[in-house]
């Protein structure tokens, strides 16, 4: 299995049902967060909503596909970074959207500068690393040493 994919279901998780994030975004399957507005009224009024693992791992390779542009669009040299650091980076697009990852101005800078051991505290110095502390630990670890951390 790619190790992108097998660090990314293993940092998501699997439901089949819908269910509200941390933040309260109704989601489903690995993490993918369920916009539809139609989808979303419907769950907000109680419907029950489930899908099968093989949808589920089709969601997870068009998101990983979304995730992987939104991460070259705001790192462009992305191609050229080691595996470990590149599936970071591309983790970390999957888990906040492009948005929430341009926000991230100082590490995407350390980034840029191929400043690696800048680059782990400035992810490790954020709201995201409150809210999953373990998975940034790990990412900012992935970051500083361009390597996988073996799980």
């Amino acid at each position: 299995m790619d190790r992108l994919v097998e660090m990314l279901k293993r940092h998501e998780g699997l439901c089949l049902t819908a269910y509200r994030d941390h933040l309260g975004h109704w989601t489903i399957g690995y993490g993918c967060r369920i916009t539809g507005p139609a989808w979303v009224h419907a769950l907000d009024a109680g419907a029950p909503f489930g899908i099968h693992e093989v949808l589920a791992d089709a969601l997870l390779t068009a998101h990983i596909n979304i995730a992987r542009n939104t991460a070259r669009n705001i790192y462009p040299d992305l191609g050229t970074y080691p595996e470990a650091r590149r599936d970071v980076i591309v983790s970390l697009a999957y888990q906040l959207g492009s948005l929430r990852l341009a926000r991230f101005v100082k590490m995407r800078q350390a980034i840029l500068d191929s400043d690696w051991t800048q680059a782990a505290p400035e992810l490790i110095d954020s709201q995201l690393h409150e809210q999953t502390p373990e998975r940034v630990q790990e990412l900012a670890l992935m970051l500083e040493t361009g390597e996988y951390i073996p799980y």
